[in-house]
């Protein structure tokens, strides 16, 4: 499969196109009809494939679409539905089902994946990318079990109504339906809720993808060790290879010889943590976006621990597509949710400055609750036309809220001269622009961790 496009896939399927663009499956269908019929059984696609090494038969098959940032690196389109969360069966059991019994292992306990190149304009284009088998007891299962008996308790006591994205670390039970009125049984006595599926997160895809070998050039046969990545592991890797010493010194203890950049800290610090047990070695990319799942995002601050840049810039989303997401499928939700932060004590050269104590940061609920009151904010000001590139007094403007009027997030061109443009969904033409988390925040952050 590797290097054809859906369209090929299609034609040497089927001889001839069945291309649809009102189904929204059809790039899951084609990749599935490579391998076998169509079938809604509740089975593993391939039920007949044993595992090599587990008691265990059954290989189901599913499908990542990846798209691009701006930068031109790959993006996780979506989390991964994996089956759908039955609420009245759970509700109403005498005994709820342990992971280990549940549609998850019967169904996603070995998983055949196969990732593909999402072309919004030109959806048969797409051209498959490459294949990873998942075991999900092979990667964060521990994690991923205190997060199915966490939604499992939800639904069990009656509250499947209140269930949210936001609860849970890497598998979710995300909304299944696009309408908001939709509503189905969550047992007896229990108040209708939306539909949903479980769901593993899109950093939960991004760790894989470091395995899967998906985004970088890795040989065949290297494969980092599954078991050593925690955040301990990494928080104690970079307080034990970084912390305290200069860039130029970690870049000579690396082998890093390249370090003629504006961005040399976080180069250096991005192929120090591809060192790291389990990391990608030598074959890691200098302008890697996330490590082991988490964004990392590598910055200087001044004496008083406050950003030099005014912030710290989240991944560009074009406004087109800002303002088609909600909260819970939102590319920030995703970003915000786990983020690595590893702040410089700014010097003269830049390769003086100190790496200082990482932050692995995660928003509480309240916190949280007051980041989406903020998106929506700039999301709904983009509806109505405020991010227009205007004119005044021989400088670009818009109308967007400014950070001195919100606690967590502000917006801000992409480049520095912000003479890059984009079109909003109305047509306008707008400086192209990213969500930054505020220089106060992030201060108040690093400080609550060093303090």
């Amino acid at each position: 499969m590797n290097g054809k496009t859906l369209n090929d896939l299609d034609l040497e399927i089927s001889g001839s196109s069945t291309w649809n663009p009102k189904a929204t499956g059809w790039a899951g269908i084609v990749i599935h009809r490579w391998f076998t019929d169509d079938d809604n059984d509740s089975a593993p696609d391939l039920p007949l494939v044993p595992h090599p090494e587990l008691n265990h038969k059954g290989l189901e098959i599913k499908v990542i679409p990846l798209d691009y940032y701006s930068d031109g690196r790959d993006q996780v389109k979506w989390p991964q539905s994996l089956a759908m969360i039955n609420f009245k069966e759970i509700h109403d059991s005498y005994e709820p089902e342990g992971i280990e019994d549940s549609v998850l292992f019967r169904k996603d306990r070995w998983t055949l994946v196969v990732y593909y190149r999402y072309n919004k304009t030109n959806r048969p284009s797409g051209r498959i990318l490459g294949v990873g088998i998942w075991n999900i007891e092979a990667l964060l299962f521990n994690n991923i079990a205190d997060d199915y008996n966490l939604i499992l308790q939800y639904i069990r006591d009656g509250r499947a109504v209140n269930l949210s994205e936001t609860l849970t670390n890497f598998l979710s039970a995300r909304t299944k339906s696009s309408s908001s009125k939709n509503r189905r049984s969550a047992g007896e006595g229990a108040i209708p809720a939306k539909p949903r599926t479980w769901a593993l997160k899109s950093r939960y895809i991004r760790k894989r993808m470091e395995i899967d070998g998906i985004d970088f050039k890795i040989r065949p046969d290297w494969r980092p060790d599954e078991t050593v990545d925690s955040d301990r592991d990494i928080h104690e890797f970079i307080v034990s290879n970084l912390t305290g010493k200069s860039v130029l010194q970690v870049a000579n203890e690396i082998g890093q010889t390249k370090i003629q950049s504006k961005d040399v800290g976080r180069i250096v610090a991005t192929k120090a943590l591809h060192r790291r047990p389990g990391g990608l070695g030598k074959r890691g990319g200098a302008r890697t976006r996330y490590i082991s799942g988490k964004l990392l995002k590598v910055f200087s601050v001044n004496d008083d621990l406050k950003p030099t840049e005014g912030g710290v810039r989240l991944p560009h989303v074009p406004l087109v597509d800002l303002v088609e997401e909600t909260w819970e499928s939102s590319s920030l939700f995703e970003e915000i949710g786990d983020i690595l932060m590893i702040p410089m004590l700014k010097k003269k050269p830049l390769t003086s400055s100190i790496f200082l104590q990482p932050v692995l940061y995660k928003p509480s609920k309240i916190e949280l609750e007051e980041i989406k009151v903020e998106w929506e904010l700039f999301t709904n000001e983009i509806r109505d036309g405020k991010a227009k590139r205007l004119v005044r007094g021989g400088k670009n403007v818009h109308l967007l809220s400014k950070k001195q009027e919100t606690k967590y997030l502000h917006m801000r061109p992409c480049g520095k001269d912000g003479t890059v443009t984009e079109l909003d969904g109305n047509g306008n033409r707008c400086t192209k622009m990213a969500l930054w988390l505020n220089d106060s925040f992030v201060q108040s952050i690093i400080k609550g961790i060093l303090n």
